[in-house]
């Protein structure tokens, strides 16, 4: 029993996580996005690459999650 709220618990993490990394990117976006008239040479790469490398981490970090809930489901 405390196995499958264990994976339970891994899986909401992963999700949760995962819909986190879209939010972190959106807001990080929308602060870069008011110094730009100031620095839109240094700021138009920073606004494409941070919220991308901010996503793919989070997104890593809920796959680890899922990915740790189904080996613990298997056994």
């Amino acid at each position: 029993m405390p196995r499958k709220s264990n994976t339970k618990t891994y899986l909401i993490t992963g999700i949760f996580v995962f819909v986190l990394s879209i939010m972190a990117g959106i807001i990080v976006s929308l602060i870069l996005a008011i110094p730009v008239a100031g620095l839109v040479i240094f700021g138009l790469p920073a606004m494409i690459i941070l919220p991308i490398a901010l996503v793919l981490l989070f997104f890593f970090l809920g796959w680890i999650f899922i990915t740790i809930g189904g080996m613990r489901r298997r056994g």
